[in-house]
């Protein structure tokens, strides 16, 4: 059995699609999510203990903040 994480396949595939850089190392990144975080993968911004609630709202800045960086 493979110890690969297919989180981290989907994070370079992110990467290339995007054509943004990750913010931060994947291993970083995936620890961080273990951890409960949210990483903005756009901006690097670590979000820590949110709720359902704030999800919708988060990623509407994602989706934003992704259209601006489109548009410079």
């Amino acid at each position: 059995m493979s110890d690969y994480d297919v989180r981290a396949g989907e994070l370079l595939a992110w990467e290339i699609e995007s054509g943004l850089s990750l913010p931060l190392p994947v291993g970083e990144i995936l620890a961080l999510e273990d951890a409960g975080a949210v990483v903005d993968l756009a901006s690097g911004q670590v979000w820590h203990n949110l709720t359902i609630a704030s999800m919708p709202a988060l990623e509407a800045l994602v989706v934003i903040d992704l259209m601006e960086r489109q548009h410079e």
